[in-house]
């Protein structure tokens, strides 16, 4: 039997998760639906973009791609631009507010990944 504590403890915790989701899918959605121009005509001499330009559509999907496959090149532009795959005039041109969202975005993505590999392990480790 959980102590009421520890119930309120997970409540808080598993509303905390669900909230960041739900955040996430919204910055998600705003960036493919209302900057996803911006950002690919920023990118427009980069050969990342240049090769997957003709996949976006008006489906989420094919746009949460995109921007899937744009992020790294953003996070690690030093790599990507020694690689060929981002046009160094294209990223010092690069909106710096756009940057800074996609940025903390998927660095925040990152966190709540390995926060929830942690929880998962120590849950099965629990198990035991």
């Amino acid at each position: 039997m959980r102590t009421e504590a520890e119930t309120t403890i997970f409540l808080i915790g598993g509303g905390v998760f669900f909230l960041l989701g739900f955040f996430m899918l919204v910055v998600q959605l705003y960036l493919s639906y209302f900057k996803m121009s911006e950002i690919l005509r920023s990118l427009a001499r980069s050969r990342a973009v240049l090769s997957r330009r003709f996949i976006v559509g008006g489906d989420p999907f094919t746009r949460f791609f995109i921007l899937v496959s744009i992020a790294p090149l953003l996070m690690f532009p030093r790599r990507a631009i020694k690689l060929g795959e981002l046009d160094q005039e294209d990223y010092l041109e690069f909106s710096p507010r756009l940057l800074r969202i996609i940025k903390c975005f998927y660095c925040l993505a990152h966190v709540g990944a390995a926060v929830l590999i942690a929880l998962c392990y120590l849950s099965l480790k629990r198990i035991r």
